[in-house]
């Protein structure tokens, strides 16, 4: 059976799990979801609403961390530490850092409310955001 990755299309935790099991040649289909949209889909495969989730038939792994341990196992206890400490605190970093640049909130014309603009490039993966018509 092949392995089914629960995703988001933008994720730092979805890549480390993809590039994982890549590294180690393990066959999966993805089944990437809207945001919100994931959720129903995390916890219909054993998660918990986050992204990714590997389901493996007899079992899940409910993230990335718990995919790399599997398929990839770190060497000592050093190495499992600095894996922890760049997974909790870069990770979340990385993820905020991602949001904060990507969707900026800016003024409608005129001048009441608050708009997010945030949408796909042609061609491209990753958003590309403006903050406007007057200042692309």
């Amino acid at each position: 059976m092949t392995a089914l990755l629960i995703t988001l299309p933008v994720s730092p935790y979805v890549e480390l799990a993809r590039w994982t099991l890549d590294r180690r040649g393990v066959a999966y289909t993805e089944e990437a979801h809207a945001p919100v949209f994931h959720v129903l889909a995390t916890r219909r495969h054993g998660g918990t609403g986050t992204v990714p989730v590997l389901d493996l038939g007899s079992e899940s792994l409910i993230d990335a961390r718990h995919v790399v341990r599997r398929f990839d196992p770190l060497p000592d206890a050093e190495a499992e530490q600095l894996f922890d400490e760049l997974f909790d605190v870069l990770g979340v970093a990385v993820r905020a850092w991602r949001t904060r640049t990507c969707c900026r909130t800016v003024r409608p014309r005129s001048g009441h409310g608050r708009a997010s603009t945030c949408r796909r490039g042609s061609g491209s993966s990753s958003p590309q955001c403006f903050r406007g018509p007057s200042q692309r």
